[in-house]
């Protein structure tokens, strides 16, 4: 049980019981959480000579002060291993045209950066000519997930397209590839 607390005026909001492993529906869990569009990335590094990358949709800025992102990354990657160690990634947002890139690496292969247009950044990772924009990462923490690490890193550099001639970005909403189009008239921060 868990029992939530306004923390201005200490009053008890609510309890909440644990979905146990037999309540809890994977499928519908997965479709629900599918309504929720999110940006697509792929993480890369170095690992000894051989760069290594893997696509990722579960990114976000974490805070502007210090400059921090987090990332989930499946226990069951084969690519984590590699990445980890060294310390540092860089976290290459797609634009709309990668779809195809965004399925080469997230599967198994040898071969994934045959025919890829990258340079290194400051810090010896490989970033993608054309992605909308990359963020060079040092690991700060790595904490425990449930079948996922949440690795939150510091921003060490950011580089890609300045925002004027940036692409659109590549999206994944309900199991599928989509580019983002024009702005809602409404448009503004929130």
């Amino acid at each position: 049980m868990f029992t939530y607390f306004n923390r201005c005026s200490n009053l008890r909001l609510e309890t909440v019981k644990p979905m146990t492993t037999t309540t809890r529906d994977v499928a519908a869990f997965k479709r629900a959480v599918g309504h929720f569009p999110t940006g697509l990335t792929i993480v890369t590094a170095h690992h000894g000579a051989t760069p290594v990358g893997m696509t990722l949709q579960s990114f976000m800025s974490l805070s502007l002060d210090p400059m921090l992102i987090a990332l989930a990354v499946a226990r069951t990657s084969t690519t984590w291993p590699l990445i980890e160690p060294t310390g540092s990634f860089a976290v290459n947002i797609l634009a709309g045209h990668h779809h195809s890139l965004a399925r080469r690496f997230a599967v198994r292969s040898e071969n994934r950066f045959e025919s890829v247009e990258y340079t290194t950044s400051r810090a010896g990772n490989p970033v993608f000519t054309d992605s909308v924009a990359w963020l060079d990462c040092r690991t700060h923490r790595i904490v425990d997930g449930g079948d996922h690490w949440i690795v939150m890193a510091d921003v060490i550099e950011i580089g890609g397209a300045p925002d004027d001639t940036a692409e659109p970005a590549l999206v994944f909403f309900r199991s599928r590839f989509h580019r983002t189009t024009t702005p809602h008239p409404e448009e503004g921060t929130p």
